[in-house]
């Protein structure tokens, strides 16, 4: 009876592992999202910046001032620029896919405040030993019960080896 309840017990230090687990994976993805947002702006910057260069660049070949090679690398800059741009976007997309499909919702756009992405601080947590932080971990906690559990069930194995008198109240 004593290891039904630790299995039971353990089973529900699984449960509180998943639901960690699924929270520190949005958290995650979440931050992770707000960084892509921060590098869209800056590629966003770079992609208007270049295509002022390139405008230039251009300008200054109709001058005779440059030569074409100079115009096809300012071209070829602001093409990997603009790609970068495609790219960063598909990945924003999958991350609202992967947070909608964690959070169970159907809503793929995410409500966030990534301009104060870069002014984020962290508060400093002190919780322990780290030695005594371990046995805080669900999971750890899960593998103490089914262990306890092992051994309980050595013991009543080892018990049905032995005669047993039973005694009723018939002759």
């Amino acid at each position: 009876r004593n290891a039904a309840q630790m299995r039971y017990l353990a089973l529900t230090e699984g449960k509180n592992f998943l639901i960690t687990q699924l929270i520190a994976e949005i958290a995650e993805s979440y931050y992770e999202l707000e960084a892509l947002d921060n590098l869209l702006q800056i590629i966003n910057r770079n992609v208007s910046i270049q295509t002022e260069a390139y405008e230039k660049v251009k300008n200054l070949k109709e001058y005779a001032k440059t030569n074409q090679l100079v115009v096809n690398r300012f071209q070829a800059q602001l093409l990997n620029t603009q790609n970068q741009q495609y790219t960063i976007r598909q990945k924003i997309t999958e991350l609202e896919n992967k947070l909608a499909f964690l959070t169970g919702t159907h809503s793929i756009a995410v409500n966030r405040n990534s301009g104060d992405f870069m002014d984020l601080s962290l508060d400093s947590l002190q919780a322990g030993i780290p030695a005594q932080l371990l046995t805080n971990r669900p999971d750890i906690r899960k593998a103490e019960l089914e262990m306890a559990a092992a051994k309980l069930d050595v013991k009543a194995a080892r018990a049905n080896f032995f005669p047993t008198l039973d005694l009723t109240a018939g002759v």
